[in-house]
């Protein structure tokens, strides 16, 4: 099913972590680091399907090499705690191809990371999974140096002192005598909007493709609380409520916690499922103009049949990877999609728009039991308090 997951975190010599092992590790490669007088060995990791180094135009060609481009970031870094560089970790989607998938992460490092003058380590890994008719997602590594490269073809500063001044322009003193300042950023790569703006870009270029492809599967960067999905807290265990469950004891506050966790997965995928419908229901009533009355099978069919038209032939360096082929995953879709209907009787665009309209009706009740028990569960806390369970 379609993934949002998008993360990203600082590589940091402060807690230990190295550069050239990360960049080791995303690639599969074996590479020395001159910083360390080590060598990082990932030869042996599985699962690597696609690696290379992206630079805005001016980088020289030599930072194209990854063992050169991560000793060269290592070196630059003097301070013991420096951080290094950024790692992404981005989910790719089952429903699109592996090649489709490639094209989507490397036209969004290049628009979103290269266009503002970063570095790119890109690595794609194939998602692993015990189970062939669910796959995990496939996903995609960045790393990118925090430290720039600039168009003079040196490594930049990071930051800059932005001095703090009184009221008469004079730069204020701490206990020490020493001038007070504010780090500043001289990227912008850090500012939370931008990484906001990145994970909707994301989602937008993902969107934007299945909508090319005619599909119905969507994701979202939002929050739940941001898609109005308004979820259950569960509750504080606590060391002692913990230690028991560990033991295989159960708790009346843990049992509780269970329930709820169960109530929100089953309030999520009700809420995936109509938006799920919802776009399907858009995406399908453009084949209604092409017949006379169809029934919802036959809209159904013309709708699958065209999002398998014109797929482009995989390379041979594809070959192992033809099972998560667009051609399967729409009829697996497809057969989903059928075996629903047929289950709940659903034969006309009509019957679907009723359907949809039943399960939001099923989400406002949901939302009314979650204000219920969100009161049952402020009172158990309260009386917790009061006979000091913690």
């Amino acid at each position: 099913m379609a993934l949002y997951h998008f993360s990203v975190r600082h590589v940091s010599r402060g807690k230990g972590q190295m550069v050239v092992a990360s960049a080791a590790y995303i690639s599969g490669q074996r590479i020395f680091d001159s910083y360390y007088n080590k060598i990082h060995d990932y030869t042996s990791k599985s699962g690597v399907i696609f690696t290379e180094i992206l630079t805005p135009e001016y980088v020289p060609e030599r930072l194209t090499d990854r063992e050169t481009l991560w000793n060269e970031v290592e070196h630059v870094e003097r301070n013991n705690k420096a951080q290094l560089a950024y790692s992404f970790d981005i989910a790719l989607q089952n429903e699109l191809t592996l090649e489709e998938n490639i094209r989507l992460a490397k036209e969004f490092c290049q628009e979103q990371f290269v266009a503002r003058g970063m570095i790119v380590d890109l690595a794609v890994h194939e998602g692993k999974s015990d189970n062939e008719e669910e796959p995990d997602n496939p996903h995609f590594h960045v790393l990118a140096p925090i430290r720039p490269f600039t168009e003079e073809g040196i490594w930049g500063n990071k930051q800059r002192r932005e001095y703090i001044l009184d009221e008469d322009g004079n730069r204020v003193k701490d206990a020490k005598g020493k001038d007070m300042f504010n780090a500043v950023s001289t990227t912008g790569w850090n500012d939370p909007e931008l990484l906001k703006e990145w994970r909707r870009a994301w989602t937008e270029k993902v969107n934007g493709k299945f909508r090319e492809c005619h599909m119905a599967a969507r994701i979202d960067h939002r929050s739940y609380k941001e898609q109005g999905i308004e979820l259950i807290p569960t509750i504080h265990e606590g060391y002692e409520v913990r230690a028991m469950e560990k033991k295989g004891i159960k708790t009346v506050i843990g049992e509780l916690n269970r329930a709820i966790r169960q109530f929100n997965q089953m309030f999520i995928s009700l809420k995936e499922s109509i938006q799920w419908m919802k776009t399907a229901y858009e995406e399908m009533k453009a084949e209604l103009d092409r017949r006379q009355n169809p029934t919802l099978l036959e809209s159904l069919q013309d709708y699958y049949d065209k999002k398998t038209q014109g797929r482009p032939s995989l390379p041979n360096f594809y070959e192992e990877m033809k099972r998560r082929g667009k051609n399967l995953s729409n009829l697996q879709e497809f057969s989903k999609s059928i075996n629903y209907l047929q289950t709940h009787q659903i034969e006309t665009m009509d019957d679907l728009q009723e359907r949809i309209e039943e399960l939001n009706g099923v989400v406002s009740v949901s939302k009314k039991e979650i204000s219920e028990k969100r009161k049952q569960l402020k009172e158990l806390e309260n009386l917790e308090k009061m006979a000091g369970i913690r």
